[in-house]
């Protein structure tokens, strides 16, 4: 019992140290609600910009259909804090892990997330922010811009290539860039 104690003084601790209103302001811009349209059903995710002239990233179940295999029929994404949305195409899909690659199709410098964290030294207990569009279609919106939810979190398991992570999460949240105490991208929510 002490130990569970101590662990999640630990975890308390990493939230309060961790900056969240500057990981916030550094890489919400970059993350867009993402609309799309799978088996006849209209759908909303999330993705982030990871190049200025548009290519973001998602999750695979967010622009193929995991019941019929089928393509995106209709995708959107609408940048935070805007009112535009910019019709996008499928670039690349990867069966493992579950992520997508989309463009935009309109010409243009678009927000960006302000990094890539490549180490994968993330330790369990470590905090973590999430930046995303949590209940996506159903989340109450401010005219016809669009908010995001900042979902403050912990590792809660490592395996090699998944972060289990104990945080907030709802549909929605699919395709959410995870964050580190840098501000650096080192997950994408799934699931």
């Amino acid at each position: 019992m002490k130990r569970e104690i101590e662990q999640n003084r630990i975890r308390q601790q990493g939230l309060v140290a961790m900056d969240m209103p500057s990981i916030h302001a550094a890489n919400e811009a970059a993350v867009a609600f993402l609309v799309t349209e799978l088996d006849g059903e209209l759908l909303g995710g999330t993705a982030f910009g990871v190049t200025k002239d548009g290519l973001l990233v998602t999750n695979r179940h967010n622009v193929k259909s995991s019941k019929t295999g089928e393509a995106t029929t209709r995708l959107e994404v609408q940048f935070a804090n805007t009112s535009t949305r910019l019709r996008a195409h499928v670039v690349r899909i990867a069966d493992e892990p579950d992520l997508a690659l989309i463009q935009i199709d309109q010409p243009g410098q678009y927000p960006v997330v302000s990094g890539l964290s490549g180490r994968g030294d993330i330790a369990v207990g470590a905090p973590l922010a999430m930046i995303g569009y949590p209940l996506s279609l159903s989340l109450p919106m401010s005219g016809n811009a669009v908010s995001t939810t900042l979902s403050p979190g912990t590792v809660g398991k490592r395996i090699p290539t998944l972060l289990q992570i104990d945080a907030f999460g709802a549909h929605g949240m699919s395709g959410s860039p995870v964050f580190d105490s840098r501000g650096l991208v080192v997950g994408v929510v799934y699931g």
